[in-house]
């Protein structure tokens, strides 16, 4: 459990490495991020992405199913193991929340402060 949170953790640090990388035109300047593109720009990219929206003006909703159905799936499939086996879920989060996080997270926090 902890090998895979530790190799998801090193996943997402070198895919935003990867992305800021990719971000650079050919001439090697780096683009604007998303807040500062401009409405034409941030529209076609809008555009692009899969989305869902619902509803008109400020009632709207706009959603990313992928995005949507994974994590649901993810906090469905955490609540019905929690509900099945709640002692093995409770050791397992004691071990996280009293062991890994402080290991890990540890220099997050001191440089929050």
């Amino acid at each position: 459990l902890f090998r895979l949170a530790r190799i998801l953790i090193q996943a997402s640090f070198s895919r935003a490495s990867r992305l800021s990388r990719a971000s650079r035109s050919c001439s090697g300047r780096h683009t604007p991020p998303m807040a500062a593109v401009e409405g034409e720009q941030m529209q076609e990219a809008f555009r692009r992405c899969r989305h869902f929206e619902v509803g008109k003006g400020w009632l709207s909703v706009s959603i990313n199913p992928v995005v949507t159905v994974v994590s649901t799936l993810l906090i469905w499939i955490f609540v019905i193991i929690c509900v099945v086996e709640p002692d093995y879920m409770l050791k397992a989060m004691n071990v996280a929340a009293f062991d890994w996080i402080p290991e890990v997270w540890t220099w997050f926090y001191i440089v929050s402060q």
